[in-house]
């Protein structure tokens, strides 16, 4: 009638586990099995030799584990010795129902690469001396309970857990009760944007005052699931301060879109707290003064393994990010537009005085004066280790691949900096530098894309291969898969700058970003977004769009667009139809069916039994070809 009780399994270098051992209670709670070798592997591969050790890499079979849960603990523990760092890595999917608790405890790092849930009122417990990276999703369907216990990851994150894009720790849309823990602090599950636009107590449509959400905005705050503000227009900050920590747990708030014209605008007004696996995807915030995407001031906070691809408008200090960073920017990236007639627009931030390092930047950057790709205005602090390959605007000058303005009392702790000179449209790292503050150096898109590391962009932080442009490894820890042209005003000689370009794979809209002044354009997606022959659209708001076939590789270029030509296959056999027919690769997406339709010139494979040009042409913008013989 008691509890069950411990079983140890050790081993000096690698173990294989294939025993089950029960250790439930008929009254009590479960007992705990410690299974304890050097590095770990779980996956389905066959258990080494029972429960001899022979060597490092210990790999327990996922089936012999699953078995071993439904009776009691398992604690699977790497040790302190042997040859290796002693990390433990999930390769094979693991789930469970039980009540029991599965403890990966490692001297190095956890590392997650399968998807693991929780169903019923498990609990999952990751203590790792080093970091915790969720390549793949972890599912809590009940009243489960992700406990993590990791350490600061350098240049990266503060908490030490980092997930793959893509990747989460999910506890869907309702709450059944699961519970979320981090370096010992619980945090408050947030299940819908209601509970988000809840925590500061105040309405952010109406203004009106609510019941606050959780402990308020000096509480701690993780997102439950992925959220959608589709629908409703904010007309001011979802909240005004926020002093906790906020994780996104991997997760996304889509169309997002906060207008007011607010000074201190964003998603949050003013961080003064952390911020951190949060991803912002469309939507647009519009305000005055020091606005940004995810935050109008942050003030002394930390904002990390976070990025945005919202278009934000402002009068001055326009970020990509944040409006004006006197805290800290790390691993981060911003895709999206930034826009001011004003002063002081930066693709990260408008203003800085505090630490930026390990970020990107990659969308069109424009302002009245003083354009930064990374920084409107930088007056202090530092920029270091961060990238920037979008294009830069100014109708009064003062333009920079990297800063706009620079203060000329500011430190020379800028560094190791790079700008693509070709998309950015401009040779200079500052607008006004008159000490050099800014160390940093313009390299073509090939440079850039070659496959090696621009000296001074750490291994431990940066990924690079063959066509790609360097990556941030949390995001992509195996490297992202990438689609990439060129848009063309013309016939293929002209770069269209500043335009927007759209992708839909397989029917599905993959998002938006602007062409550089190159007209070259750069989608990252992580690994498997797009699959080898399914249909791959890409257009312009010049209405220009090529339909091709995806190939599943990590990095298709040349998916070129021209001007207002319509490049495409079409099973239509009748040039009346063509539109239509290619016109169902969008997906219902309006903009790209826009961009079909207002095409004027032809340049199609026609791949039916036949094919009728059935209206008036002009042959000098039309083009023909079959794939049938005697068509």
């Amino acid at each position: 009638g008691g509890n069950g009780g411990e079983a140890e399994v050790s081993g000096k270098a690698k173990l294989g586990y294939t025993g089950l051992t029960d250790l439930s209670a008929t009254k009590g709670s479960f007992g705990t099995l410690l299974l304890d070798p050097y590095n770990v592997i779980i996956s389905n591969g066959a258990d080494t030799s029972g429960f001899s050790a022979t060597g490092n890499d210990s790999i327990i079979n996922v089936g012999t584990l699953q078995a071993a849960l439904g009776f009691g603990n398992v604690n699977v523990t790497t040790g302190s010795g042997g040859s290796q760092a002693g990390d433990i890595t999930v390769v094979a999917p693991v789930a469970w129902s039980s009540g029991t608790m599965l403890t990966l405890n490692a001297a190095h790092n956890v590392v997650v690469n399968a998807p693991v849930t929780l169903n019923g009122s498990g609990t999952l417990l990751l203590n790792a001396s080093g970091g915790v990276q969720v390549n793949k999703t972890i599912s809590v369907t009940g009243a489960g309970t992700v406990n993590i216990t990791a350490a600061p990851v350098a240049d990266v994150s503060t908490t030490g857990l980092t997930f793959a894009r893509g990747a989460s720790i999910d506890y869907g849309a309702t709450n059944n009760g699961g519970t979320f823990k981090l370096n010992g602090t619980t945090y408050t599950l947030v299940y819908s944007m209601a509970n988000f636009d809840a925590i500061d107590g105040i309405n952010s449509t109406t203004g009106a005052t609510i019941a606050t959400y959780g402990a308020g905005i000096t509480g701690n705050y993780a997102l439950a699931t992925n959220l959608d503000a589709s629908g409703i227009t904010y007309n001011q900050q979802l909240m005004g301060g926020f002093g906790g920590k906020l994780d996104g747990l991997g997760h996304t708030v889509s169309n997002l879109n906060i207008g007011g014209g607010l000074s201190n605008n964003g998603m949050i007004g003013v961080l003064f707290g952390t911020l951190s696996n949060f991803g912002l995807v469309g939507g647009s915030v519009n305000g005055n003064l020091t606005t940004g995407g995810l935050a109008g001031s942050n003030n002394g906070g930390v904002v990390q393994t976070s990025y945005s691809s919202a278009t934000v408008y402002g009068s001055q200090y326009v970020g990509g990010l944040i409006g004006f960073n006197t805290g800290t920017i790390q691993s981060s990236f911003a895709t999206g537009d930034v826009t001011t007639g004003g002063q002081y627009a930066g693709g990260l931030a408008g203003r800085n005085t505090g630490l930026i390092k390990t970020s990107v930047a990659s969308g069109m950057v424009s302002a009245g004066q003083y354009v930064g790709g990374l920084v409107g205005s930088l007056e202090g602090g530092g920029i270091q280790q961060s990238l920037f390959t979008g294009m830069v605007i100014s109708s009064g000058g003062y333009v920079g691949g990297i800063a706009g303005y620079v203060a000329p009392a500011t430190p020379r702790l800028s560094y190791d900096l790079y700008w693509n000179a070709h998309t950015s449209g401009t040779s200079a790292a500052a607008g006004y530098d008159v000490n050099g503050a800014v160390q940093a150096g313009g390299l073509s898109t090939a440079d850039l894309q070659s496959g090696a590391l621009p000296p001074g962009l750490s291994s431990t932080v940066w990924g690079a291969g063959a066509g790609l442009y360097p990556y941030l490894s949390n995001f992509y820890p195996s490297g992202p898969q990438v689609v990439s042209g060129t848009a063309y005003s013309d016939g293929g000689t002209t770069g269209l700058a500043g335009a927007s370009i759209g992708l839909v794979a397989g029917g599905t809209s993959l998002g938006t970003i602007s062409s550089g002044a190159n007209g070259y354009y750069y989608f990252a997606f992580a690994p498997g977004a797009l699959y080898n022959g399914e249909s791959l659209l890409s257009y312009s708001n010049a209405n220009s769009a090529t339909l091709t076939t995806a190939t599943g590789a990590v990095s298709q270029g040349g998916v070129n667009l021209y001007g207002q030509r319509l490049t495409a296959p079409t099973s239509a056999t009748l040039l009346s139809n063509v539109k239509t027919n290619v016109a169902a690769a969008a997906g219902g997406n309006a903009a790209a069916i826009a961009a079909i339709n207002g095409a004027t010139v032809y340049d199609i494979t026609a791949t039916g039994a036949s094919f009728t040009v059935d209206q008036a042409i002009n042959a000098s913008s039309f083009a023909a070809r079959t794939t049938t013989s005697g068509a």
